[in-house]
């Protein structure tokens, strides 16, 4: 997710969540510690697929929620390859869909 969205009421809705960031800046010495977050991966949140998929299996999170991007897509590979996860719509992703399709989409994903 956004790290704006730290502390969110969307974030306290998942039951024992833990936080990592997945960003370059967790390459400086220091920004590990950075918003006290669980862990920090140094890897672009805008790395390809393998990068992802290599931050997903190196976290070895019990459940991986997919905020943005191609969720979908991220998400139900996943899945198929035994790591649970799923779509968490918030309010920066799926920019085309319009705010009555979003609103709805996200009532079910939530």
């Amino acid at each position: 997710m956004p790290p704006a969205l730290l502390g969110s009421k969307m974030l306290k809705q998942i039951p024992n969540a833990a936080v990592a960031i997945c960003s370059g800046w967790m390459q400086i010495r220091g920004n590990r510690r950075w918003k006290a977050v669980d862990a920090g991966f140094a890897v672009s949140d805008h790395a390809d697929w393998n990068g992802l998929l290599s931050a997903v299996k190196a976290s070895e999170a019990e459940k991986v929620y997919v905020t943005h991007g191609s969720q979908a897509t991220f998400s139900k590979y996943l899945n198929e390859i035994g790591i649970p996860a799923e779509e968490l719509i918030t309010e920066y992703g799926d920019e085309q869909l319009g705010a009555e399709e979003a609103k709805e989409k996200q009532s079910v994903a939530l």
